[in-house]
């Protein structure tokens, strides 16, 4: 079986669909930063401003009916159909959900979206995408009929697993860091696959910044982390591993980060992960020397992993990043062959 994860920074970047084409026999799929949102937005209906937090956004609005009036605001802010949630204007009049259905006067054109019902929207069922998003068009051409889409703060915007085989059970984990800072929350999906051996995939993408905060957040994954089964977690996680660099190396990367006042490098998060898991990356003589690290970001470092349930070592037969123009991340690439794990487990 072949996996993949990726950060695919998908703000603005549909090309990626295209880049990531070309790797079509891959069984899983794991991307973080995953923008859910429509490839364009209708331009019909009634103009107006909607304001989602912090954000305004200029779109069309079809006020036919309630329904078409929910779908066209889906459509317009990339949130998934099934979605929930009431429309005001800045007065406070309700435009949906309204039984009465009222028209907007055109002095009502700033309105606010708010009140959600569904605060983290997950989906599993490919007949729930939108038509002509950005997720639909991935899962066509990696030819991934079983998507598990999962949002965090902004519920258009977070993790998602692709894959080739069904799912037999899909759960999920938001993770909290303890300072509680804004769009801190992140998630961790967890999948069973359908295939004679139980295989669990576990996706996930760690805070960005801080490693206390990393570290709490690790600490909810694996409160939910499944037992004694072959398991493989992805992600995007944020921390170094020592051994990947010489002193020179780490040091040059204090220096960098110091200037752009980030965090010095930190390895706690993959040490502990380390110490239940195995990384596929030193699955081979080269991993062996210090230095040598094939970097995952245009900083030089690699933060994106795939480890696998030690189990699962002695059925690894390739790793390699996977170079990708149209992201500021790389893939990682892992295959493992599970007919030798079974046979050596035998």
């Amino acid at each position: 079986m072949k996996f993949f994860t990726a950060n695919i920074h998908f703000f603005d970047n549909p090309e990626i669909c295209e880049e990531l084409k070309l790797m079509k026999d891959v069984d899983v799929y794991c991307f973080q930063e995953v923008n859910w949102s429509a490839a364009s937005t209708p331009m019909d209906g009634f103009e107006c401003t909607i304001r989602y937090k912090t954000q305004s956004t200029q779109v069309h609005l079809n006020f036919t009916d309630q329904q078409t009036l929910h779908d066209s605001v889906c459509r317009a802010l990339g949130f998934p159909i099934s979605f929930e949630f009431q429309i005001k204007d800045d007065k406070g009049f309700v435009f949906y959900p309204n039984k009465k259905n009222p028209q907007p006067r055109a002095y009502q054109n700033n309105l606010i979206l708010g009140s959600f019902m569904t605060p983290i929207e997950c989906w599993v069922k490919p007949n729930q995408f939108v038509e002509n998003t950005y997720c639909q068009k991935l899962a066509n051409n990696l030819n991934t009929p079983y998507c598990y889409f999962c949002g965090t703060q902004n519920p258009s915007f977070g993790n998602m697993i692709l894959s080739k085989h069904k799912f037999v059970d899909i759960q999920f984990e938001m993770l909290k860091g303890k300072l509680n800072l804004e769009w801190s929350t992140r998630n961790a999906q967890f999948v069973q696959l359908d295939l004679k051996t139980p295989m669990y995939v576990i996706n996930t993408h760690l805070d960005h910044r801080f490693e206390d905060e990393r570290l709490t957040q690790l600490a909810q994954l694996f409160k939910k982390f499944p037992a004694d089964h072959h398991t493989v977690l992805c992600g995007d996680f944020n921390s170094l591993r020592k051994e990947d660099y010489t002193q020179q190396q780490i040091e040059a990367f204090n220096v960098i980060r110091e200037e752009n006042k980030l965090e010095k490098c930190k390895f706690d998060v993959i040490n502990i992960v380390g110490e239940k898991m195995f990384d596929s990356a030193w699955f081979g003589p080269r991993g062996s020397v210090c230095g040598c690290v094939e970097p995952t970001t245009r900083y030089g470092t690699r933060v994106d992993y795939i480890f696998t349930s030690a189990d699962l070592k002695s059925g690894i037969v390739k790793e390699n990043v996977v170079v990708l123009d149209k992201s500021d991340h790389n893939g990682v690439l892992v295959e493992v062959h599970l007919g030798a794990v079974v046979e050596l487990q035998e």
